[in-house]
């Protein structure tokens, strides 16, 4: 992160906000695939909707609707004028692609089967790679990216808590190269820069 500047801004590690990203990423990223699981054993409704729910909103969304409503997010920043109109066209184009792609790949791509079960099935689909791409994923990449600009404190604690012995500099003087080497079996040594 970079302050007015150009310095990079001091990031304090908390391990609580830390695991809240990771189980937050955690259920984002396996929770809707264990819901379709408890679904399908629930009910036996094919897998092969679970697919087509998701199609349908890689299809309606990250195909047709993003690459063109992403950059007319951004140049609504610098027009504030246009804020509450984008909003509102947003909210809109969101719900037309949605559910045109929903009737879509249910009248055409689940013609075996129109039941409760199948829906349900098509839905989790859809829900599933929604939350995994658009929170899962960025959770996930917030907290690596989080970890990895305290990596120092980060890694030696948690290599003193692996393998129960002391983190050592190797070159006094530069933090930037840290330099560790593992107890045996494994003997690595490893340099960060």
């Amino acid at each position: 992160m970079m302050v007015q500047g150009g310095s990079p801004a001091h990031v304090a590690f908390d391990p609580a906000i830390a695991t809240s990203l990771a189980v937050a990423a955690l259920i984002c990223l396996v929770g809707p695939l264990l819901a379709a699981l408890w679904w399908h054993r629930r009910t036996r409704a094919p897998l092969g909707a679970l697919g087509v729910g998701a199609l349908v909103f890689l299809i309606s969304q990250v195909i047709l609707r993003l690459p063109w409503q992403i950059p007319l997010g951004r140049w609504v920043q610098g027009h504030s004028r246009w804020l509450i109109p984008f909003l509102l066209f947003s909210s809109f184009t969101a719900g037309l692609f949605e559910e045109t792609g929903r009737w879509a790949g249910y009248k055409y791509l689940l013609r075996r089967e129109r039941s409760r079960r199948v829906a349900v099935m098509f839905g989790i689909g859809h829900g599933a790679l929604e939350a995994i791409l658009l929170a899962g994923l960025p959770l996930a990449g917030l907290l690596v990216s989080w970890m990895l600009t305290r990596r120092e404190g980060f890694l030696r604690a948690w290599y003193s808590k692996v393998f129960g012995t002391r983190w050592r500099d190797s070159m006094s003087g530069r933090s930037s190269w840290l330099r560790w080497s593992a107890p045996a079996p494994w003997r690595c040594t490893w340099a960060w820069r």
